[in-house]
């Protein structure tokens, strides 16, 4: 037996496995938990794999105790269980961590997250909540039926005909020796009461089917696929070296090198067979199979929607389209093609008001009618409107436009609650005319024209709605409504545009802050009088000091620009602040987007 390297050489290990997948002698196998992983992903990642595996034709197998496995796991429809148990702890565990939020917030924190107040953060994290609630119930509600018949097909298709009489009474007499002697596969199953030689079995059925029949002819002998990642089938990598020197092993990234146990290696060998025995993840896999797709434009391949559930970094931060060589990438498509995104057509008998629909009518008595509530009074109130939205007799963007209108200390803590509440009971269309009316509302008078300065208390939350694909529509009616009214680009929602910031300080450490420019416009002043907005004011802090970050959250805040959007070179560094500096006047109409104050 020979020991596996200490450190492991990515590019070698993948030049070896593509070299074995296209080798006519190799043969592929497949596990209980690889099928099982091909039932709980979505259907084209599904097929997509399906498809993949077909492609070896007479060269994949699925062992006999494999297809018995899953029988039982889908008697026992243990996938839908699963994922039930998978996601109702989920959703209990983030209930928990906003409690948390709840109890441990205050305006300190907040900042140092880049929320404004105490008030923004919950109310952020309740939404988050609300979404996972959603999703966790769409997780749960999925039907199986049309995943069980695809891979019951696919596994009928491919199972092996071993005799698993003549194994069972093998493994009786040394299965028990084995586990012992921490002999692998399976060792780690021994503790089972249940299926404990179950890995065994499979391991033998490989072993008697690939060496009988001459697998190992050329240096690759058999691809295990599974999800199996115990170290009593594989020997995983500490340290790995994917171009620029050692560094630790990450799964997450596809920067690991998961060799078969090297007991596994020596008793293939050692039964008759040569090469080298490959057990691989099918997340694992997409990139191998990718980079095949890429460097054989010839096959048909697509595992662009296998990668994706795969990782969820994109997949693996782009690996899965490089080519076999590393060189130039492509959309791995059909054929190695590149192919356009296929746009779903928008149903026009849900399409967005105008802004002047969002602004007709008077919100006057409404909004009076929330002037000066306690927190729970406002709550209370804010669902009384949400009731009509339910019934029918206020208009979502109707009710997005009164929420922008409310002011005061509980403002931001009851509309948090109830944007949270909207997610969870009416439909996503009617949720984006919702975030439309308050949008227009920020940005717009009734009267259509656009306000001097925007509604700034409900910045931060409206940058999270920006971001949510329900929105894509009606954020891009909203921007090309601003365009026409003349905002200056700088201040669009939703743009990508970067923004510069620039902060201009003055003394020893903490320096003391004297202008804040973005995208070259001064938007400070010292004049207290006629500043709307004290810096300090947004603080709250005793000590008068505030980091650039900090700073960057807050001009965001005030002037409704995504601090995402604007570069910061000053890092954490702290800089005093005056009492007297406030925020100038914003004239969102001038060419530069920025008007500052007369002088006189």
């Amino acid at each position: 037996m020979k020991l596996d390297p200490y450190i492991r050489k990515i590019s070698d290990y993948e030049t070896r496995l593509i070299d074995a997948i296209g080798a006519q002698s190799c043969l592929v196998y497949l596990d209980t938990s690889a099928l099982m992983w091909a039932l709980r992903i979505n259907a084209p990642a599904r097929q997509q794999f399906i498809d993949w595996c077909r492609s070896f034709e007479e060269r994949l197998r699925i062992p006999v105790w494999a297809a018995h496995e899953l029988q039982r796991h889908l008697i026992e429809d243990t996938v839908k269980r699963t994922i039930k148990e998978r996601s109702s702890a989920c959703e209990r565990q983030f209930h928990d961590f906003v409690s948390l939020v709840a109890e441990r917030s205050d305006d300190n924190i907040a900042r140092a997250v880049g929320a404004g107040s105490s008030d923004t953060l919950i109310a952020k994290a309740q939404m988050i909540q609300s979404q996972v609630r959603k999703m966790s119930d769409a997780m749960r509600a999925g039907n199986l039926t049309a995943a069980y018949e695809k891979v019951i097909e696919f596994v009928n298709e491919f199972v092996m005909e071993s005799d698993l009489l003549d194994i069972s009474r093998e493994l009786s007499a040394v299965g028990e020796f084995r586990y012992s002697h921490r002999v692998p596969p399976g060792f780690q199953d021994g503790a089972k009461s249940e299926n404990r030689y179950g890995d065994l079995v499979m391991w033998e059925e490989i072993l008697r089917d690939s060496v009988g029949r001459g697998a190992g002819q050329a240096d690759n002998a058999c691809i295990f696929i599974s999800q199996d990642e115990k170290t009593d089938w594989i020997s995983a990598s500490p340290f790995v070296d994917a171009g620029n020197g050692p560094e630790r092993q990450n799964r997450d990234h596809a920067k690991d090198v998961p060799l078969a146990h090297p007991l596994l290696q020596h008793e293939y060998e050692k039964r008759g067979g040569s090469g080298t025995v490959f057990v691989v993840t099918p997340r694992r896999l997409s990139i191998i199979a990718a980079k095949v797709a890429s460097s054989k434009p010839e096959l048909s391949w697509s595992v662009d929607e296998w990668g994706k559930v795969s990782y969820l970094d994109g997949p693996a931060a782009g690996l899965h389209i490089a080519d076999a060589e590393g060189g130039g990438r492509r959309a791995l498509l059909s054929g190695g093609e590149r192919q356009a995104p296929v746009s779903s057509p928008i149903d026009r008998t849900l399409a967005f008001p105008s802004v002047s629909e969002v602004l007709t009518g008077s919100t006057t008595s409404r909004v009076e009618s929330a002037r000066g509530l306690n927190l729970t009074e406002l709550v209370l109130l804010l669902d009384a409107w949400l009731s009509e939205v339910l019934s029918g007799t206020l208009r979502p963007h109707q009710f997005g436009r009164l929420l922008a209108s409310i002011t005061g200390e509980n403002a931001i803590a009851a509309i948090g609650t109830a944007l949270a509440k909207t997610r969870e009971q009416i439909s996503n269309q009617d949720n984006a005319k919702v975030h439309f009316g308050l949008g227009v509302a920020l940005y717009f008078q009734q009267d259509g024209a656009l306000r001097a300065r925007p509604s700034t208390e409900l910045g931060e939350i409206f940058f999270d709605l920006c971001r949510e694909p329900d929105f894509s529509e009606g954020l891009a009616i909203l921007a090309t409504a601003l365009r026409e009214a003349g905002l200056a680009e700088t201040f669009i929602p939703g743009n990508s545009k970067t923004v510069s910031f620039e902060i201009e300080a003055t003394g020893s450490n903490p320096k003391t802050l004297m202008e804040l420019r973005i995208d070259g416009a001064v938007v400070t002043q010292t004049v207290c009088e006629d500043a709307e907005t004290r810096i300090l004011d947004c603080l709250n802090d005793e000590a008068n000091t505030a980091s650039a970050d900090q700073l960057i959250a807050i001009s965001g805040r005030i002037f409704l620009i995504d601090p995402d959007r604007m570069t910061n070179s000053y890092g954490k560094r702290k800089f005093g602040i005056r009492p007297e500096m406030g925020f100038v006047e914003l004239d969102f109409k001038s060419p530069e987007g920025f008007q500052l104050p007369s002088e006189d």
